[in-house]
């Protein structure tokens, strides 16, 4: 009898959990998404295509948002993309985020149209590791203004301390004050610009200084979050940066309250 009732018990807890899971898989498949974003992503030197179906799934998993891909330049650090001979691409989306290493595009005109697509749609934008290192790196031009930051050289692969800066921003406010990275790979900053606030740092062995790895940045009234970390997979896929990386875009699509709270809608259950 013992068994009859034990079977029944666990038939009874695993439709509850059946119903609570089919309820919140109606839940997200009813809500519309709040903005739809790109994520532009290839080039050499990194494992874009692992790293966009972690940064994809969990964003689509964790907000309420769309996600669309554009992974079209392949390997290629070129960066030949048809959208970047256009200003037509920016009315589509609210958000960009840039998850790519371009560092042998050196054609100025197109890298200017997409700050300018940037700024005349006030759209904003998150930068994540290459994307520093892309557009015409060995030239000042308006992509470094952009970000907020400029970078031309990083230090070799090894772990490093991350420290908050800013523990209070919304973007850190779930942020350990210490992270040591699995794997890293730091940049080396050269210039931070007039409306950059660096969030967080770390010391480069190399340089024996420390480096900004997180800030934002608002250029012509364009939010921008951006991070030079995210070079290896295990830890561009680790809990710490992906909620860093969730809050960065929350950020940007100005999702928090004034006490730095998601505002409503925007996290799926």
């Amino acid at each position: 009898m013992k068994t009859v009732y034990g079977y029944l018990f666990l038939m009874s807890l695993l439709l509850v959990y059946t119903a609570c899971g089919t309820e919140e898989q109606k839940v997200r498949e009813q809500a519309d998404p709040k903005a739809h974003v790109l994520l532009l992503t290839g080039g050499g030197w990194h494992d874009y295509d692992v790293q966009k179906e972690v940064l994809v799934n969990m964003l689509e998993e964790e907000l309420n948002i769309s996600v669309d891909v554009d992974h079209s330049a392949g390997d290629s650090s070129e960066g030949e993309i048809d959208f970047h001979l256009s200003f037509e691409w920016a009315e589509t989306y609210d958000l960009v985020i840039y998850n790519m290493c371009f560092d042998q595009h050196h054609r100025l005109e197109e890298s200017r149209n997409v700050v300018q697509a940037h700024v005349d749609h006030t759209l904003p934008a998150v930068a994540i590791h290459c994307a520093v290192h892309s557009y015409n790196l060995e030239e000042e031009d308006a992509w470094h203004l952009f970000l907020g930051v400029r970078s031309v050289v990083h230090q070799d692969h090894f772990p490093f301390t991350v420290e908050v800066l800013e523990p209070a921003h919304p973007i850190m406010a779930t942020f350990p004050d210490e992270w040591v990275t699995p794997n890293g790979e730091l940049y080396n900053i050269i210039r931070l610009y007039d409306e950059t606030v660096p969030l967080a740092h770390a010391y480069g062995e190399e340089t024996g200084e420390y480096q900004v790895t997180t800030w934002t940045n608002n250029y012509d009234g364009v939010p921008v979050f951006g991070t030079t970390i995210g070079h290896h997979n295990e830890t561009f896929s680790h809990p710490v940066f992906l909620e860093k990386i969730k809050r960065g875009v929350l950020w940007a699509l100005d999702g928090f309250d004034e006490e730095g709270n998601p505002q409503p809608g925007w996290m799926l259950p």
